[in-house]
């Protein structure tokens, strides 16, 4: 199995040798089993000085984004080979700025700090991935998924044979 990561250069991977190293710069993790293929993605964006030299009580959650380094997106264009020929279902959880963030819906709640239980179980409740499910084709023993990351964005990205 030959998975080419074309935005972050090209890895070799088997079942049984994954490489440490690059799951550890890239924050890459694939698990491959029997026909199905999962890839944990985390956009994450280094926080800037500003953050650092920040009393913890002062930050301005309201404009938090200003306490990244950067607010690059990633691109990931995958290529998996030796795999079967045929539809396979790509399914997509993520968490990010727009989806699950539980900073953004407790800014909605005026981040009050003191939230009863009913109110941090709806949080949790808005609080989870969302998902989109689309399907994708592998030709010539080839799967290229593709996927956009937005900045500090976590992403599960799940293939199955159809």
């Amino acid at each position: 199995m030959l998975i080419d990561f074309r935005s972050v250069g090209s890895y070799n991977f088997s079942r049984l040798d994954f490489v440490l190293d690059f799951l550890r710069e890239q924050e890459l993790l694939p698990f491959l089993d029997l026909g199905n293929y999962a890839l944990v993605c985390h956009n994450m964006r280094e926080l800037s000085m500003d953050y650092y030299l920040e009393a913890e009580d002062r930050l301005d959650l309201n404009h938090f984004s200003r306490y990244s380094e950067d607010r690059e997106s990633l691109s990931l264009d995958l290529t998996l080979t030796e795999v079967e020929n045929g539809d396979y279902r790509l399914r997509i959880h993520r968490v990010n700025e727009d989806n699950g963030s539980g900073l953004r819906h407790w800014q909605e709640m005026d981040f009050e700090p003191e939230l009863r239980p009913g109110d941090v179980q709806y949080l949790s409740r808005l609080c989870g991935s969302y998902m989109t499910i689309q399907t994708v084709q592998a030709q010539d023993r080839q799967l290229r998924p593709s996927y956009q990351l937005q900045p500090n964005e976590v992403a599960l990205l799940q293939l199955f044979r159809k």
